[in-house]
């Protein structure tokens, strides 16, 4: 089972291991036990591990270090910073600095032996430190790729938020008075252990009918300079608002992309899974569901073909899309997936004539979304369906992108073709008679 960290953040186990009582605290502690542990609790589907640079102190995040080592991809990798201890066990200091933020990550990845931190948090808060500025340096972090997500431990509700008033208050959201955090990452972590909740999204909900001009503007300026030339400022001008309006919704242009990110994903995979439900509440095949889908993400697509170009097309400079884009950008495949999980149940799949040979290339992801891995003759069959999907967006790609029309008559229908031939890679048979080629 798994959570979502905030309104729109991570998801990730709904049970973590807290990993502090294997080095410190609770009397002694076998390393082996311990890694042993760790990794019991990853098969388990316990991913998110969670520590602090204070346990031990600097012992336990080496020894989660070394619990991880070649199992990095599988885990959520939690662990904090501000309680400085020294040589007397029972001595704390806190520093929540800007420079210490920075100088204890760096510290905190060679110990743990990651090139990054999926959730980084403030474990106390000296008072004497503006939030902001703490909040700015991670901020800092999070662009520098060595953080994923923000979160501040035993604070109250009111300190995230005086930090969003900030951001909101900024006239110039490229260079405020206090640094802010992108709304993609802040998780903000309540209590020690408790449930996380993200209100610097707080700006958005206040506001949804601003919120929805805002990304109607940009839509309109991606078909004309494309993302590369979208900024706040352009955003303003054309839909009449100040810029300090804008950057209160969307504090920075890459929170406004991953907004317009997450958006064209679901609407394409919504028009996917709407024509879907309507195949099979026809009695549609697998193969003439597929077919019906696949359609209907060719429509979407050319009808939104700057929201396609944003998703699927050229990379935007200066933008990485975040993990709050994975759930929306999963739909698509998942349709997929329920076709082939159904074609498989009901016997439509046509054995292949081999197993593709080599060493196992599925991430766990992978297999959670189909279901897990099934039995021979089609054990390979996940990767194949990614055969799938893959060629299903090249096609695309090719035919928003004009790369077909000087090579076929009918690109409809070459389109349909297409789908029938690579669903024959995952054995499905695709009926492409008395069926009107896509318009």
């Amino acid at each position: 089972m798994r959570k979502r960290l905030g309104h729109d953040g991570p998801l990730v186990s709904a049970m973590g291991l807290g990993c502090m009582g294997m080095s410190d605290f609770y009397g002694s502690a076998d390393e082996a036990e311990s890694v042993a542990t760790v990794h019991e609790a990853l098969e388990r589907g316990l991913t998110f591990l969670d520590t602090a640079d204070m346990y031990g102190p600097h012992t336990n995040e080496e020894l989660v270090g070394r619990a991880i080592a070649g199992r990095r991809d599988r885990v959520f990798l939690a662990t904090k910073f501000g309680v400085v201890r020294g040589e007397d066990p029972r001595a704390r200091r806190v520093d929540s600095s800007p420079a210490y933020a920075k100088r204890a990550c760096e510290a905190s990845l060679r110990r743990l032996n990651v090139d990054h931190i999926d959730l980084y948090y403030l474990h106390r808060r000296n008072p004497d430190v503006p939030v902001e500025d703490t909040v700015g340096a991670l901020n800092g972090l999070v662009r520098e790729g060595k953080i994923r997500h923000i979160g501040l431990s035993e604070v109250s509700a009111d300190t995230p938020r005086s930090w969003t008033r900030s951001a909101r208050r900024s006239r110039r959201p490229q260079a405020p008075a206090h640094p802010t955090c992108p709304v993609w990452s802040s998780s903000v972590v309540a209590d020690r252990y408790g449930l996380a909740m993200d209100l610097s999204t707080s700006a958005t909900d206040e506001n949804s009918t601003q919120s929805a001009v805002i990304k109607a503007t940009a839509r309109q300026l991606l078909v004309k300079p494309g993302a590369a030339g979208l900024s706040l400022d352009a955003v303003a001008e054309d839909s009449g608002l100040a810029v300090s309006d804008v950057a209160g919704v969307f504090p920075h242009r890459d929170d406004l992309l991953t907004a317009l990110v997450i958006d064209a994903y679901n609407d394409s995979a919504a028009a996917m899974e709407q024509a879907d439900q309507a195949a099979g509440a026809a009695g549609a095949t697998a193969g003439a569901r597929l077919l019906a889908v696949t359609r209907a993400l060719r429509k979407w697509s050319f009808d939104h073909s700057a929201e396609f170009t944003l998703i699927y097309g050229s990379p935007v400079p200066g933008y990485h899309a975040p993990q709050d884009t994975v759930p929306a950008a999963s739909r698509t495949p998942a349709v997929l997936a329920g076709i082939v999980r159904s074609a498989l149940a009901a016997g439509e799949l046509t054995p292949p004539r081999r197993t593709v040979p080599g060493p196992p290339l599925l991430r766990p992801e992978a297999v959670e979304l189909f279901g897990g891995v099934p039995e021979a003759p089609f054990s390979d069959l996940i990767e194949r369906g990614i055969v799938l999907w893959s060629n299903l967006i090249g096609l695309l790609v090719f035919q928003v992108f004009s790369r077909t029309h000087d090579s076929v008559r009918d690109e409809s229908a070459y389109f349909d073709f297409a789908i029938a031939v690579a669903a024959e890679g995952i054995g499905l048979t695709v009926p492409l008679e008395g069926n009107s080629p896509a318009e």
